[in-house]
């Protein structure tokens, strides 16, 4: 059923038809992280809620997706690095005062909010000037498109007259600012969203999404960068136990730091991050030992550094297949999980390349990913090596 057909269910005191529309044709993603926010912060026996704690929980719910994957939230001006998005700008300023990770848990990243109030204040007002009134503005066509003509305190004072004669999801209370301002819900519209609540956040989700792809055209992935994905990386086992034969041999070294590997311990490291690709791809994915693998993190290796040494173990794994019968069958296990680009299974499946032909083929497909990586912000590094690798 369609929750928003309201002459097919029991909302029917409710413009569900008007509600459907207001998440439409958004020119930046307020609306979708305000909406969300004000869902997450229901609770059954309260109306109230003040614009700051809305503001913090929108903050945190894209905390995330703005500093371990480095989307953009908002359109970039040409040639500029600059973020114009105000989500973007309180973020940004926030990471640089505290040690929180990307996994930091919406409670953490609003605790610090509080503790760095006076350098993030200004972004939050910013934040309020618009989206909490806009996404009423299908409800109220006077505050509907660019109209200047009104400021803030008439858009409120609008909002509330229309409420009288039409009911909306919610209405206002002027506090002493703008952050103290108080969203007041309708008490059927509260219903409504309780109830539908998972309905309602695929709906958001599904809006941002096609938001946010728009922004970020040549980043892959989208719809698993909306959250901390937890282990999602992890379907690793059976390119773990393909390099384990190879690691034994005594012949791989850490690409990054020159230690040799044992058995006992390696990790499987994605070159370009996971946090960019989004997938376990074999052609991207080198052993590297434990401790330099957690530091490394979403960096990326910078590319005339590693990148030979990287298609160096790449093609002993490759001549490795096709020379051992025991490693073309743990290879054959990989196939489906870790070998879903044609070029990538072509590449490896393809016998009697020559180190330049394999390692030219490889370069051409995943330089222009790094390259995109690079323009996205994720940050390039070097690290001091251990050993003289092979």
């Amino acid at each position: 059923m369609n929750i928003f057909d309201a002459e097919q269910n029991k909302y029917r005191e409710l413009d569900l038809r008007t509600f459907s529309h207001i998440l439409d044709d958004p020119s930046e993603c307020y609306k979708f992280y305000w909406l969300e926010a004000l869902i997450d912060l229901l609770e059954p026996e309260r109306d109230v809620y003040r614009f700051e704690e809305i503001i913090d929980r929108m903050i945190a719910n894209c905390w995330h997706t703005v500093t371990t994957y480095h989307l953009w939230l908002g359109p970039r001006r040409a040639g500029s690095k600059e973020a114009p998005n105000q989500l973007e700008k309180v973020i940004n300023t926030l990471e640089s005062l505290c040690l929180l990770t990307g996994s930091a848990s919406a409670e953490e990243v609003i605790r610090q909010l509080h503790i760095h109030d006076k350098a993030v204040r200004k972004y939050k007002s910013d934040l309020t000037l618009n989206v909490p009134y806009r996404l009423l503005s299908p409800f109220v066509k006077e505050i509907t498109g660019s109209d200047k003509r009104w400021g803030k305190r008439e858009i409120l004072d609008i909002i509330n007259r229309c409420s009288e004669h039409s009911r909306l999801p919610y209405t206002f209370i002027r506090g002493k600012n703008q952050l103290d301002n108080r969203v007041v819900l309708d008490e059927a519209w509260k219903e409504f969203i309780s109830e539908e609540t998972p309905i309602l956040q695929g709906w958001i989700e599904y809006h941002k999404v096609i938001f946010l792809q728009r922004r970020n055209p040549t980043v892959p992935g989208i719809i698993y960068k909306l959250r901390a994905q937890g282990d999602l990386t992890r379907s690793l086992s059976a390119v773990r136990k393909l390099w384990k034969p190879l690691i034994e041999t005594g012949m791989i070294l850490d690409i990054y730091t020159g230690k040799e590997l044992t058995p006992a311990r390696y990790e499987i490291d994605h070159f370009i991050p996971w946090s960019y690709i989004t997938n376990n791809e074999l052609w991207d994915l080198i052993p590297a030992d434990p401790s330099f693998n957690s530091s490394k993190s979403n960096s990326l290796p910078d590319w005339d550094t590693y990148s030979g040494r990287f298609f160096d173990s790449q093609y002993y794994l490759y001549r490795s297949i096709h020379s051992n019968e025991t490693i073309m069958k743990l290879f054959r296990k990989c196939t489906a999980d870790n070998l879903s680009i044609q070029w990538g299974y072509d590449l490896l499946n393809k016998p009697d390349q020559t180190r330049e032909e394999f390692s030219r083929v490889l370069s051409e497909n995943i330089k222009p990913i790094y390259d995109n990586a690079v323009r996205q912000g994720y940050k390039v590094q070097k690290w001091e090596q251990k050993a003289v690798y092979f």
